[in-house]
């Protein structure tokens, strides 16, 4: 039987995955006419989930374009028990609920041959009351892990060695128009903001979702609530997953957020607009990076937040 183009390129998908740059080899990528289904089958880690839909987007991109065809269904796969890795089970349900609203492509996920349903728009973004945040926010040190590239930079950001007893975000101004010349007003900055979803209580045997640390978390030129994820050197397709982690996270408990000591001592009155900008900074980022935007679009969207690029150092001869 001659083999198909479709199935010709699931086959080289699935026999060069794993190589440098290229698919994940946690994942079985699969297409059927118009319905494509991607299985995870190991690293059911943050990262590995965050690579689930992420690099499925990747594969279905790559196919439509190759194979001259549209992608109408996607099925996320996973064959085993989830308890160990719910919280972050938790979280890739969200997203995939997100690009479920998002794209006119109809997503699902099958869990032991199981479909588990998805949140529609109002569950997704109106969120139980029994769903609670922290509301004491540690602070953190200049030196905390400084060392490091990224951290390093973080730190520049949030003013280290600026030599002002309350911190602003002045140097903000290198991550482009959205904080360039800010009116000279004097916006508060965090550093290392944490997340975290718990159900009635802030105890870990209550948690729902996993608590990370935002790199920065500040005001923009123009009065949002801005979320800030830095990545240097890092190429990683995923961080399109995370800064929609965060995103979400902001959009769905900001009426929680907004009584957060931290949050209302350090910004005050100068959060004056409802709608959330989320940033993802890089100086590189991954070659398949730009295919799989469309999925995540906010443009022209009233979801309460914006998914926003920033590339570092960007060249251009004249």
């Amino acid at each position: 039987m001659t083999e198909t183009k479709a199935k010709r390129f699931e086959r080289y998908v699935n026999e060069n995955k794993g190589k440098p740059r290229n698919y994940p080899e946690c994942m079985n990528y699969s297409i059927d006419g118009d319905h494509a289904t991607i299985e995870l089958q190991t690293d059911f880690s943050k990262k590995g989930f965050r690579r689930f839909d992420s690099w499925s987007l990747a594969f279905i991109s790559e196919a439509e374009e190759k194979l001259d065809i549209k992608i109408g269904n996607v099925t996320f796969k996973i064959d085993r028990d989830i308890d160990d890795c719910r919280y972050d089970f938790e979280s890739f349900k969200r997203r995939v609920s997100f690009l479920n609203i998002n794209n006119e492509i109809t997503f699902e996920i099958q869990l032991n041959n199981k479909n588990i349903g998805l949140y529609d728009e109002r569950s997704l973004f109106n969120r139980p009351k029994d769903e609670v945040i922290r509301k004491e926010i540690k602070p953190r040190s200049d030196q905390d892990k400084g060392h490091l590239l990224e951290k390093a930079f973080q730190a520049f950001l949030y003013g280290k060695d600026l030599g002002k007893p309350t911190r602003t975000n002045d140097r903000m101004a290198i991550l482009g128009k959205h904080f360039y010349k800010a009116k000279r007003k004097d916006h508060g900055v965090l550093r290392e903001f944490p997340t975290g979803v718990f159900k009635d209580k802030i105890k870990e045997n209550c948690r729902i979702m996993p608590t990370e640390s935002v790199d920065i978390v500040t005001i923009n030129k123009f009065g949002n609530l801005s979320v800030i994820e830095l990545k240097l050197d890092d190429e990683q397709l995923e961080v399109i997953s995370q800064i929609l982690d965060y995103a979400l996270f902001f959009r769905c408990y900001i009426r929680l957020l907004r009584k957060v000591p931290k949050i209302a001592n350090t910004f005050g009155e100068d959060i004056r607009k409802d709608e959330i900008f989320c940033y993802v900074v890089n100086n590189h980022f991954h070659k398949k990076f730009n295919s799989i935007l469309k999925y995540y679009s906010t443009k022209n969207k009233d979801y309460g937040f914006r998914l926003i690029k920033i590339i570092l150092g960007y060249t251009t001869q004249f």
